[in-house]
């Protein structure tokens, strides 16, 4: 069990590392945020009818405001999201049969009530291990309480 654990930890640290050296590309710290933002909506509140780019532009010019959104893309829930997204395609391309070599070698028991509903859910696993989808079949079984 432990190898298992470490195996999908390290997918999990890898998929994490390129995720952010990809959201690292896109964040550039702009600096004098604050003051930036502050500006921006003074510039919008003394100047309501203008079009942005009348009122706006010269207080911030479009460059430093697309920086400004990248920054604000480059956040907490962007990493998990590009993660997860990670994640997935190093399983499905590569890991899913190592991880499957890897389930099939070793023997799974519980001596708990809540352990029994995984051992239930590797046993359909095991079953529809060959099959070349990404989803079980309607007609599988597969446990999902607790």
């Amino acid at each position: 069990m432990e190898v298992l654990l470490a195996l999908i930890h390290k997918i999990y640290s890898r998929a994490e590392r390129a995720a952010e050296k990809e959201l690292l590309a896109d964040l550039r710290r702009v600096r004098g945020k604050t003051g930036l933002l502050y500006r921006l909506a003074e510039a919008a509140l003394a100047h309501p009818d203008e079009t942005v780019r009348a009122a706006l532009f010269p207080v911030v010019g479009p460059v430093t405001l697309g920086e400004l959104v990248a920054e604000g893309r480059a956040n907490e829930s962007a990493l998990r999201a590009r993660t997860r997204e990670k994640l997935c395609a190093s399983y499905s391309h590569h890991y899913r049969s190592v991880i499957w070599q890897l389930l099939a070698a070793l023997e799974f028991r519980s001596s708990g009530t809540g352990g029994d509903v995984v051992v239930e859910a590797l046993a359909v696993a095991r079953e529809h291990v060959d099959l070349k989808h990404r989803h079980y079949p309607t007609e599988a079984k597969v446990p999902t309480d607790a």
